[in-house]
């Protein structure tokens, strides 16, 4: 038995120190007794030993079978070949735990390993080299991708041919702040292989009612997308999102949409897209659009704060170069839009349908170069929804501008139209509309308004 001290107690020392070391010794020969007399020492088990790490040429002599492997962990110099860039850390694992690991000969498991906050495709299997279809290989790294909340996927320069969608980054299940990066659109190039009825990058919030959840800080940068040129190929979708940039991102030879947005803040769209749009008769659906999405909460739920830089270029070969619908305000276009010489369009380059407060500052607009046919550079229309303050500033167009319905304290000024056979503005009727400081065809008038009350009398 052991006997137990306590203040007070006839035999307790008075001392602290000794009474902890009485209640130690207690408490030692307590652990004795349990452990039927061995020390901790000679109970405790074993260290684990640390998996073993072993060195591949290859990660694909994995899958194939010609290499096997005891370790848990292998150190591989390539993928499919030493030095292709897809080098990497892989651990080993009975059964498959994850849609990104890979199944071995053996009948293992094998999962990526990160060591950074970067993901590089070619870990996953992905060529770059136009030939093989890398689609399979994307799709597994961007599984991989969103499972860890990796920070950057990777695309080295090459030429990843694709034949499916590849990203659906849902606000719901995915936290944001990511990138999509290449080396450059010249060097990091999609090559898009066959139809792509849905989108080829999908970016979606949370859309089940308005102030629900947006996905925030998504970009797309220095990568190009080359399309085939006849079957459909529909691009970017962007909807409940802000802060989700395009920096630097070509795309050529695509029938189809390039960019559509909708609910999306607050973002910059650095974009070269040329040879693009939608060959569906009647379609009239643009290279970007942009919309509302809660009818309901038209205003607040329209796309708001989108900014076109200078070097922005957009060519409509087939269609309309941007539509922006019904409340889309405050966006901001300093690029250059143009459509294909001598082909004739029934539809503008630019469809402002109900936009309210954006800013065409210094840029050019001539989407209908040598065609028989005169559809004008830029149209203003009122769509159930009065489109009203757009200003449009030290601009150059080649066929005009018209404000079509009733349209409201909108600004013309400084502006170069190189129409020859029209005049440079048509006005349907509105109030408050601004139009002066221009430069015409002397031989036309610069504006004509079907109702003068349309227009602020201009003083000499």
């Amino acid at each position: 038995m052991i006997e137990r001290f306590r203040p007070g107690q006839a035999g307790a020392s008075a001392d602290p120190s000794k009474r902890r070391f009485l209640r130690m010794t207690s408490l030692g020969a307590l652990v004795l007794a349990a452990t039927g007399g061995k020390s901790a020492a000679q109970t405790a088990s074993p260290p684990t030993a640390a998996a073993p790490l072993e060195t591949l040429l290859t990660f694909d002599s994995l899958l194939t079978g010609q290499s096997t492997t005891a370790a848990d962990l292998v150190q591989t110099l390539g993928f499919h070949q030493v030095g292709d860039g897809g080098g990497g850390l892989y651990r080993k694992t009975r059964t498959q735990l994850y849609k990104d690991s890979f199944k071995g000969a053996d009948g293992n498991w094998w999962t990526v390993v990160p060591t950074t906050s970067h993901l590089n495709v070619r870990q996953f299997g992905a060529t770059g080299t136009g030939a093989q279809d890398d689609t399979d290989a994307v799709q597994t790294a961007v599984h991989c991708f969103r499972r860890i909340s990796a920070a950057v996927l990777y695309f080295p320069a090459g030429a990843y041919r694709i034949t499916k969608p590849v990203l659906h980054y849902d606000g719901q299940k995915d936290l944001g702040n990511i990138r999509i990066l290449g080396d450059g659109p010249e060097l990091t190039q999609f090559v898009l292989d066959g139809p792509f009825e849905e989108f080829l990058f999908v970016v979606k919030g949370d859309t089940s009612a308005y102030g629900k959840r947006h996905v925030r800080f998504v970009d797309f940068e220095n990568f190009g997308i080359r399309g085939n040129g006849k079957d459909r190929q529909n691009l970017f979708s962007i909807t409940c999102a802000d802060r989700t940039n395009f920096r630097n991102i070509h795309a050529y030879d695509f029938v189809g949409l390039g960019i559509v947005g909708r609910q999306w803040w607050d973002s910059l769209c650095d974009i070269r897209f040329v040879r693009g749009g939608d060959s569906t008769p009647g379609s009239q659906a643009a290279v970007v659009d942009l919309d509302f999405v809660f009818k309901d909460r038209l205003a607040d739920s329209a796309c708001n704060n989108i900014v076109f830089p200078e070097t922005t270029q957009i060519e409509a070969y087939r269609w309309q170069a941007m539509r922006w619908g019904r409340s889309t305000r405050r966006c901001r276009f300093l690029g250059k839009v143009h459509g294909w010489i001598g082909r004739d369009y029934d539809v503008p380059g630019v469809h402002l349908q109900g936009a309210v407060s954006n800013f065409f500052f210094g840029c050019s607009v001539a989407h209908s170069m040598g065609s028989a046919k005169i559809a004008r550079d830029i149209v203003i229309e009122n769509t159930n929804y009065i489109p009203s303050h757009n200003r449009i500033i030290g601009c150059s167009f080649i066929n005009g501008i018209e404000l079509v319905g009733d349209v409201r304290g909108n600004i013309i000024s400084q502006c170069v139209f190189r129409n020859k056979t029209a005049p440079a503005v048509v006005v349907d009727r509105g109030r408050g509309n601004i139009i002066r400081d221009n430069v015409s065809d002397p031989n036309h008038p610069t504006v004509v308004a079907s109702d003068p009350r349309a227009l602020v009398p201009q003083f000499p």
